[in-house]
């Protein structure tokens, strides 16, 4: 028998956070475990959906000759949640079952004897990396999330792009939806320049595990990546085929009004509550120093107006924004003093803040709609 002592809490917030890679339904039943690996002072944790792997490791307290185990991820998760911090203990036993004992009271769950058919963690090979903080890219991740798109029929915009420049050491992010764009753009090391695409479950594993000030390194060949941060390793396929220019559809506007964030996104919630369920369109109307928001509910016969004081450099117009995408786009925004670039009506409005924030430059464009 062994007995491996571990944190409660450390332990049942990765099992946690690990679980969100595992499908429902693999058809493998081996990866419906976790896979423990024990070697001297460190417990390794991988999990798995078949396609995509994810690994963390926990310091112990003692040292131990090499050894595997696996235990089921659902039962292991729902058995751990509602355990308060406090060291437990996990006794491997011979006939085949794992306890897991903790003040007043313990759990048994069986192991899983085949785990030695557990897919190995793959490695790549003729790979070529990135390194940038991890606090950076995982700010970046969490930004461009809800801009990413959640459509079948487009796998590549389900996902977030990673351009980066050899030649000016910067990588660039780019998700989304067809009615909005996020970029961002920060300082890193790269040895090419390359893009990739990384798929959301990716995205949304990255925005769940990384943080810190360390080092994040990714390893990427033609289909395959690794990221590196910490103590968490994750290893995905790639999206395959080619991401839209985003660049090229980003608007040079001339004009632009100035204002801050907080204002215009109480008015907005307030108007919108008068505008259509479905379209939430809302008609933003520039004249002089004057934004007029406006919302019509044609079917309930009601509609809401609110005026603002903003500082514009440029000419009147009336612009037709989609509400809820404009409430998204601003919330992004670290900065409190805003600026939408705009030149018509019938041309994509662009968001940046006045001062850049120190780690990244951000820039967001809204697709317009048709005012009546």
């Amino acid at each position: 028998m062994k007995k491996i002592e571990v944190s409660a809490s450390e332990l049942g917030k990765k099992c946690e956070k690990l679980y969100k890679i595992m499908s429902e339904k693999n058809g493998i039943p081996v990866l419906e475990n976790f896979y423990f690996q024990i070697k001297d002072s460190l417990m390794a944790i991988t999990a798995s959906d078949g396609t995509n792997f994810i690994k963390t490791t926990i310091e112990l307290r003692e040292s131990f000759t090499p050894f595997l185990f696996g235990i089921n991820a659902k039962s292991l998760v729902q058995g751990l949640k509602n355990i308060p911090e406090q060291p437990i203990t996990i006794s491997i036993e011979e006939d085949y079952s794992c306890t897991i004992a903790y003040t007043n009271g313990h759990f048994t769950l069986p192991i899983e004897s085949n785990i030695t058919n557990y897919p190995a963690f793959p490695e790549i090979k003729d790979y070529h990396s990135l390194t940038l903080k991890t606090n950076v890219l995982a700010e970046i991740v969490q930004k461009s999330i809800s801009f990413m798109a959640d459509d079948e029929l487009r796998p590549i915009l389900c996902g977030l792009c990673l351009s980066f420049n050899v030649d000016e050491q910067t990588l660039q992010t780019a998700a989304t939806n067809g009615f909005s764009l996020a970029k961002f753009e920060t300082q890193c090391t790269c040895e090419e320049t390359k893009t990739i695409v990384l798929c959301s479950k990716i995205v949304r594993l990255i925005n769940i595990f990384l943080s810190g000030e360390e080092d994040c390194k990714i390893q990427y060949n033609g289909n395959t990546a690794v990221i590196q941060s910490g103590t968490t390793t994750i290893y995905t396929k790639l999206v395959e085929g080619k991401y839209p220019n985003y660049n090229s559809v980003i608007p040079n506007n001339p004009y632009h009004i100035a204002f801050e964030k907080s204002f215009l996104m109480s008015a907005i919630k307030r108007v919108s509550a008068f505008s259509n369920s479905e379209s939430y369109l809302i008609a933003y109307s520039l004249e002089g120093m004057n934004l007029t928001l406006k919302a019509h509910n044609i079917d309930l016969s009601c509609g809401g107006e609110e005026n603002l004081m903003v500082t514009k450099e440029g000419a009147d117009t009336v612009i037709g924004l989609k509400g809820n995408f404009t409430q998204n786009i601003l919330s992004s925004f670290k900065q409190e003093n805003l600026k939408m670039y705009y030149r018509d009506g019938g041309r994509a409005v662009v968001f940046r803040a006045e001062t850049e924030n120190e780690n990244y430059k951000q820039t967001i464009i809204q697709m317009p709609m048709m005012v009546n």
